[in-house]
């Protein structure tokens, strides 16, 4: 098997400007776990789902996650 029988061509870009919201809502609206980040049309990082989890909050949103059910309220 090689790379090639595994690509997928659907490719969801997002600007290196939107919030994580943003993202967020783009992952689940375009049905992909992969956002491309662009800036100035170049592509610059991805960021992923499991991205969105590990990320550090401000404190002006409330700083980590405190229990199971923040976690799940993300996910929805």
């Amino acid at each position: 098997m090689i790379v090639k029988d595994f690509m997928r061509s659907k490719f969801v870009c997002i600007s290196s400007q939107s919030t994580l919201r943003s993202a967020a809502e783009k992952m689940i609206q375009e049905s992909v776990e992969t956002l491309f980040v662009i800036e100035n049309d170049q592509l610059v990082s991805v960021i992923g789902i499991r991205d969105l989890f590990i990320l550090p909050v401000p404190d002006s949103y409330g700083g980590p996650m405190r229990s199971r059910q923040d976690e799940e309220a993300l996910v929805r």
